[in-house]
């Protein structure tokens, strides 16, 4: 299963990169590669820079030529968090996890997986409604909290 998710994700960036030399549009930020999906949250905690982005794997996957990846697939949404340190090179060897409370009060706990210079976990962001998102990063001996919420359309 989780080498389903790593392929899916990884022909997902694969594809953004070949869209955008393309003429198609990716998010980026000042001297970070492009990244994958909606930024949709920039902050700072401590120093530290929170750069949020949204992938609906199930709307880019329904675009490929092979949908033959979407099997064993349950999460739509995968979110992803870069930390840039105070210097602004990326956090990296951390812990980061989330914590997600949906519109319905259900309670969803995931460790993010390295990758890609950020921290990525499978969400099930479905249901329409105001998301609190908690988002918990460890490193060198600090951690960093970081709260918000998210509005699904």
């Amino acid at each position: 299963m989780l080498a389903a998710i790593v392929t899916v994700f990884t022909m997902y960036t694969l594809s953004l990169a070949m869209n955008h030399s393309q003429g198609g549009t990716m998010t980026s930020s000042a001297g970070a590669a492009a990244r994958p999906g909606d930024n949709i949250l920039n902050a700072t905690v401590d120093g530290h820079q929170f750069a949020y982005h949204l992938i609906d794997m199930h709307q880019h996957m329904a675009k490929t030529t092979n949908p033959s990846h979407m099997q064993g697939m349950q999460a739509k949404h995968h979110l992803m968090v870069y930390v840039s340190k105070p210097d602004g090179t990326l956090l990296d060897k951390a812990k980061v996890g989330y914590l997600v409370v949906g519109p319905d009060g259900v309670k969803q706990t995931q460790m993010g997986m390295e990758m890609q210079g950020g921290f990525g976990a499978d969400l099930h962001l479905e249901a329409k409604g105001t998301y609190s998102v908690t988002t918990k990063a460890v490193a060198d001996g600090k951690t960093l909290m970081h709260q918000f919420t998210y509005e699904m359309q």
